[in-house]
């Protein structure tokens, strides 16, 4: 958990960004609206101001800041497997399901909260009804009883994608289609442009028991090849 010193920092800069966001929105509203998200949203006159400013706020953080995680964590794991980034390099249709592999490996988020409608018996524990459960995402994408060899990362592993960092059921990411197709053509971009790509020192993790990655990953570039068109 965060310090009280970061508690008070992180408050600080969530009340600017909030400040940020009004002063955004109405921009938007005087001049008509573009053709970005926000302003489609603005045109749903049933929103409140702070239903708005809401979305906003998820759209910039929950597809950021995850986003950022996931591509750095999976850049670290792919130069660790030089063996597999060469295969990929070599057979780039293999992206995809070397992307799901990065996911399972690596979940940006390692836990999730949900509230038990019922009472339920699970390993000999009792859960009450409207009780809170903490599920270890990241556990359960290194489960031995779906996974082989859960601990090892293969970007040729053949259910990869049955991980669930991106949850399941009615509690799925709205936005999985967007980060899979960010990750997928910007790791094939980076690692085209700079094959020979390679860490510069040692990574830095963050510090969140919520959201896993780096907030220092110093790299490498090598030599460039002219850049791909996609």
């Amino acid at each position: 958990m965060p310090s009280w010193k970061d508690f008070r920092t992180a408050l600080t800069a969530l009340r600017e960004f909030e400040g940020y966001l009004d002063a955004h929105i109405e921009r938007l509203r005087r001049g008509g609206g573009d053709n970005s998200i926000l302003s489609a949203v603005l045109q749903d006159r049933d929103l409140t101001d702070l239903e708005v400013r809401m979305f906003a706020g998820l759209l910039l953080g929950a597809g950021f800041i995850t986003t950022t995680y996931a591509f750095g964590s999976a850049v670290a794991t792919l130069v660790d497997h030089p063996d597999q980034l060469a295969r990929l390099q070599a057979h780039p249709e293999g992206w995809p399901n070397a992307v799901e592999e990065t996911l399972r490996y690596h979940a940006v988020v390692q836990l999730a909260a949900r509230l038990a409608t019922q009472m339920l018996q699970i390993d000999g524990h009792t859960v009450r009804e409207g009780s809170t459960v903490f599920l270890m995402i990241a556990g359960a994408n290194r489960d031995p009883a779906l996974f082989e060899r859960p601990d090892e990362f293969d970007t040729t592993r053949a259910n990869a994608r049955d991980h669930i960092s991106f949850g399941t059921g009615i509690h799925a990411c709205l936005g999985a289609p967007l980060a899979r197709m960010e990750l997928n053509i910007g790791l094939r971009a980076l690692f085209e442009r700079f094959p020979r790509l390679g860490l510069a020192g040692e990574p830095i993790l963050n510090d969140s028991t919520l959201l896993h990655g780096f907030k220092h990953l110093p790299v490498s570039l090598g030599p460039a090849r002219a850049p791909l068109s996609f």
